[in-house]
């Protein structure tokens, strides 16, 4: 069921980005770093894509990356939202774009690129990265994202967020899989519990702008 909703939910972006000038495309692997957050719900997304086979390959070519340097967040999105909604600042998160490349890179192409976590799908910048050595987003297609951002965390309450190198390798174990298919609570190092949506970041100035899009998120049906 949750899958489905996921589902439902990268369509619904697919459908929003298609209307847009961005450079962003297939084999441009110029911004396919190691900090990547996703949540248990997209990691067992891209896993269940995969074949017995393929699981095996894809655990083994993950091993070698969780000793290198990434990013771990310290807050989940909705942790975010509502620390400010109560006043509150949220803590600094210490992240370098130089921590290359993702462990799924092949060359140039991502292997589970039509699988991909929202953190990729959502890296959407309206200049070539590779050509200016930066991304530029505008600031409606950054509310956009943090909106669907907590709507897959909502969804996925049981479950975590964290860098996808700990989730995919909290993910390999067989007991951590069925624990989550099971609704059961999960918990693992590096990971933080997902959070309730209890307010939406979104800024005075895109409030009117952002309601059709709203409206599709909640009119969602699986």
């Amino acid at each position: 069921m949750k899958l489905a909703v996921l589902e439902q939910l990268y369509k619904l972006y697919s459908e929003f980005i298609n209307t847009l000038e961005v450079c962003c495309k297939r084999f441009c692997a110029f911004c396919c770093t190691r900090n990547v957050t996703i949540t248990t719900l997209e990691g067992a997304y891209i896993i269940n894509q995969m074949s017995g086979n393929e699981k095996e390959d894809f655990f083994r070519d993950l091993d070698p990356d969780q000793s290198k340097e990434r990013f771990i967040p310290k807050m989940t999105m909705n942790q975010m939202a509502d620390c400010c909604k109560n006043g509150g600042t949220p803590h600094e998160e210490e992240i370098n774009p130089d921590w290359t490349p993702c462990f799924l890179l092949k060359g140039k192409e991502c292997p589970v690129y039509l699988f991909r976590p929202f953190g990729c799908r959502c890296l959407v910048s309206t200049v070539p990265c590779g050509e200016t050595g930066f991304a530029q987003i505008d600031s409606f297609i950054l509310t956009v994202n943090t909106i669907f951002q907590q709507y897959i965390e909502h969804i996925d309450l049981q479950g975590v967020t964290g860098n996808i190198i700990d989730v995919l390798g909290h993910l390999k174990s067989e007991k951590f899989r069925q624990d989550y298919q099971r609704n059961e609570i999960v918990k693992g190092t590096n990971l933080i519990s997902n959070f309730s949506l209890t307010c939406l970041m979104i800024p005075p100035e895109h409030r009117e702008r952002v309601r059709p899009i709203l409206r599709s998120i909640q009119c969602i049906h699986v």
